[in-house]
């Protein structure tokens, strides 16, 4: 049981620990993405306002050129903020953003050189050199978004890790819960010694049978016994040879009942077997199978040992103090008649 729980626990916490590890991934996966996109987005615009630049400049006009100053304005004060942005930082596209950057710069000395003569030669160059950061936009934007399709699968990967995990964390806590509250159970309702029932879930287990006695009528048995001379086991051997002598009854005593039989440690060597649908005879010949069974075994290292048993049935209107007191003088009967004997009360 212990290492049941120790394995467990220690499967707990490797999910644990790759529960954090894949969440600090995904939040580093996720924030690379942004910032692809954000590149993406940017450069998109750059180069959608160079283009818009390159088309008012060349149609020669006072109005538009007063347009194309705002629109250079606006791609100055746009490639600043993405300078300055943390996928700039970063440096993943740091030499390319500076390419386009270089090539912004070009372009405008080339614009403003097409302003002050207009002619054919400085046209073409204006226009040339936009088709050069046109391209250059798409070589990075192309770029970023094969990067960003790696990072989404390994973000989809690590995502789906992450959602296994939560998954078993939550398995394992519905097993360990159930884990737990079986052993609580088990630990409340059965004697730490022997792993048979105790005094408390024999009184609740009696309790329910009687209430529904006078609904539903039946046959119920209540065998008591215990060790002859336990005492001197103990002082001869040591408690060590007694708690030894305890498990081996218990056991013959297991193998003897039927699985409907409740068997039950009350007291240091004495038990109790409730035994429902079986009436005086039954009782008497089960009480004395077990009887002859322990008297003819030879337990580990005390040797011979017997037991007494009294046994009693249900008479309507019986409480459980009723039960017990009948099956104890019986019990006594048996032990003042010479032990080793089963008495009826």
């Amino acid at each position: 049981m212990r290492n049941k729980s120790n394995f467990l626990v220690i499967i707990s916490v490797i999910l644990m620990i790759s529960l954090c590890f894949s969440s600090f991934f995904i939040f580093l996966l996720a924030n690379h993405i942004y910032n692809d996109a954000s590149m993406i987005n940017g450069t998109g615009l750059i180069r959608g306002s160079i283009q818009r630049i390159v088309k008012l400049e060349l149609s020669q006009s006072k109005e538009n050129n007063i347009k194309s100053d705002q629109q250079i304005q606006s791609t100055d004060d746009l490639i600043k903020q993405l300078k300055a942005s943390k996928w700039a930082k970063a440096g993943k596209y740091t030499i390319s953003f500076d390419q386009l950057s270089n090539s912004w710069t070009e372009i405008k000395i080339l614009i403003a050189d097409h302003r002050q003569n207009p002619i054919l030669s400085n046209k073409q160059a204006v226009m040339d050199k936009s088709e050069i950061i046109w391209r250059e936009s798409n070589i990075m934007v192309d770029n970023a978004q094969f990067e960003s399709e790696k990072k989404v699968s390994s973000f989809n990967s690590l995502l789906s890790l992450f959602l296994v995990n939560i998954f078993l964390i939550i398995v394992i806590i519905i097993f360990l819960r159930s884990y737990v509250q079986k052993n609580l159970e088990i630990a409340a309702n059965h004697d730490p010694l022997t792993k048979i029932y105790n005094r408390a879930f024999l009184y609740g287990f009696l309790n329910k049978i009687l209430k529904d006695m006078d609904r539903y009528p039946k046959d119920l048995s209540i065998i008591t016994f215990d060790i002859d001379h336990f005492k001197k086991v103990n002082d001869t051997f040591g408690h060590g040879t007694g708690d030894l002598v305890l498990k081996e009854l218990v056991k013959i005593i297991s193998d003897s009942i039927r699985s409907s039989d409740v068997f039950a440690r009350i007291g240091g060597e004495e038990f109790l077997i409730a035994a429902s649908n079986t009436d005086l005879q039954g009782a008497m010949t089960l009480s004395e199978n077990i009887r002859s069974r322990v008297d003819q075994n030879k337990f580990t290292e005390a040797g011979h040992i017997t037991i007494s048993l009294g046994v009693t049935i249900y008479k309507k209107g019986d409480t459980i103090d009723d039960l017990f007191k009948r099956s104890d003088v019986a019990l006594y009967k048996a032990k003042s008649n010479g032990r080793n004997r089963t008495e009826f009360e």
